[in-house]
């Protein structure tokens, strides 16, 4: 048993030769120190508190009941034993009623009092135990509620910013001929797009379960997210982060759940260089190969580096080397829960003074497809005659975000707006259009009322569903399995994308149309 994991005992008598007796009882089980009275006793408990305390009652100056009864006034946790050299009833009773778990007579059995100092071994470790999942179940508290709050606010920001970034992105890339009006969109769209970064982050945070949903990308992404992410605390530490990625190929996963594993081990790093006592220069070297069918993830910094006890256990959900109540290493669990989910593997290497190294592997499937609809592809747009103009009707309740939709796309597409998602299903009763763009949160009627309307109405009018959330979030899964073409996140990034995205299912469409007649 390692010292981290031993029952502490502090044995306190005036008598030397008790302290050595009960120190040999002891310490080939259990981390024994030893005090010679109640004040010295009292000071070894302030700097480091004992899990028991086994004590003599009958002690020059201030006696085992005076020293029982401050434990129990500032640490009623302690576990203690009196010893008493008459067990006379008065004497037991005052015992008892201070407080203490047992006690002890003397002349001292061996057998006696190791069956009682085992009880009062097994009580601490059920208390441990107890008070583990108690604060577990504390912070999952905590958590949930943070979530509640996280989604909210990441849906209630979510519609101001796609008209800001929308009108941002059309003058900088010229719809307005002012030159310093673009150069200053600019500037507010990349502003915009940090605010995306931060609310997509609340959107992930609130998620409470992962349904297995899986899109492909490159690692590049989620490392560069999740450095955009701790940009300021990287900046504020002063921490430097080489990058060589490759990008030969794609993984198969949950893009955000990635972005997290790299989230942690920079975190952890940071926390790690906070404890340097020299000058070097702060440094986090990432880079990635592709070795066969592996994606191979060499992280490495320079940092104060952990001890073989650390590196055993820094996988260990709750375990930690900080004070109670500081940050635990609960997030490096997370992280190898992850990688394990998406069949990968991470280990650990690390010396002190030097640094530590992480390899984390993915597997590369070269057949797996891409599982949800992305429009991150084809930007290339060809602007139209009014003539040859698809037509698209637009669906949101929020008119700033319709027109900013509308916007994007009028000039390759005939676009019309409905902010009634009732009314909407009256016009599409009546009138056919290429494709269907809907909000998916409306209030009365949903954007799924609305797909499973245009289903019986126009089953060949394709449907894309816009959406605050991530396309990857449980609860979207209904729109593509009921027959949604592909999901658009809000707020829109790039109307090129976006465009081409939609271009793309108005011809899929339309060759669907043509085989079946």
């Amino acid at each position: 048993m390692s010292k981290k994991n031993k029952i502490s005992i502090l044995v306190v008598d005036d008598e030397l030769s008790a302290r050595k007796l009960f120190a040999s009882f002891l310490q080939k089980k259990y981390l024994v120190s030893l005090a010679e009275s109640t004040t010295q006793a009292l000071s070894m408990i302030d700097k480091d508190p004992p899990d028991i305390v086994i004590a003599d009652i009958k002690m020059p100056g201030k006696d085992g009941l005076v020293l029982l009864s401050k434990i129990k006034e500032k640490y009623p946790n302690i576990v203690v034993i009196v010893v008493t050299g008459n067990g006379g009833k008065a004497t037991v009773f005052s015992v008892i009623k201070e407080g203490a778990f047992d006690y002890l007579e003397k002349p001292i059995v061996r057998s006696e009092f190791l069956y009682i100092v085992g009880r009062a071994e097994k009580y601490c470790k059920l208390h441990k135990q107890l008070k583990i999942l108690e604060d577990k179940n504390i912070q999952t508290a905590k958590l949930s509620s943070i979530a509640s709050i996280a989604s909210g606010m990441a849906h209630k920001l979510n519609n101001p910013l796609a008209t800001i970034m929308g009108y941002a992105k059309m003058i900088s890339m010229g719809k307005y001929r002012d030159v310093q009006s673009r150069d200053k969109a600019d500037k507010i769209y990349h502003a915009s797009l940090h605010m995306k970064t931060v609310v997509d982050h609340f959107r992930t945070f609130a998620k409470t379960s992962k349904d297995g949903q899986s899109m492909q990308f490159m690692i590049a992404e989620p490392i560069n997210s999740a450095l955009e992410v701790l940009k300021s605390k990287l900046e504020s530490e002063d921490v430097t982060v080489d990058l060589s990625l490759s990008y030969r190929s794609h993984l198969l996963g949950d893009k955000e759940e990635i972005e997290t594993v790299f989230q942690n081990l920079l975190t952890n790093s940071c926390e790690a260089f906070k404890e340097i006592q020299d000058n070097r220069k702060k440094l986090v070297v990432i880079k990635s190969t592709v070795v066969e069918n592996k994606m191979l993830i060499n992280y490495k910094d320079n940092a104060v580096g952990m001890t073989n006890e650390v590196q055993n256990h820094l996988f260990d959900p709750f375990y930690t080397t900080n004070d109670a109540g500081q940050q635990t290493c609960l997030g490096m669990s997370i992280a190898y829960n992850i990688i394990n989910k998406h069949n990968g593997s991470i280990t650990v290497e690390s010396e002190i003074g030097m640094g530590s190294k992480f390899v984390i592997t993915f597997p590369i499937k070269k057949e797996e497809i891409l599982m949800v609809k992305d429009f991150n592809e084809e930007p290339e747009v060809t602007v139209l005659p009014d003539s040859e103009k698809s037509k698209i009707l637009i669906i949101d309740d929020n008119p700033e975000v319709a027109q900013v939709a509308s916007d994007y796309l009028n000039r390759v597409f005939h676009t019309i707006i409905i902010t009634d998602s009732t009314e909407a299903l009256k016009r599409i009763e009546k009138e056919e259009f290429d494709l269907i763009l809907t909000d998916y949160k409306m209030p009365n009627v949903s954007g799924m009322d609305v797909l499973y309307g245009v289903r019986d109405r126009r089953p060949d009018t394709p449907v894309i569903v816009m959406s605050g959330y991530s396309a990857h979030e449980g609860h979207l899964k209904e729109v593509l399995s009921s027959g949604a073409k592909g999901i658009i996140t809000k707020p829109f990034e790039d109307p090129e994308k976006m465009i081409s995205f939609i271009k793309t299912h108005i011809k899929q469409s339309a060759q669907d149309s043509s085989c079946r007649a």
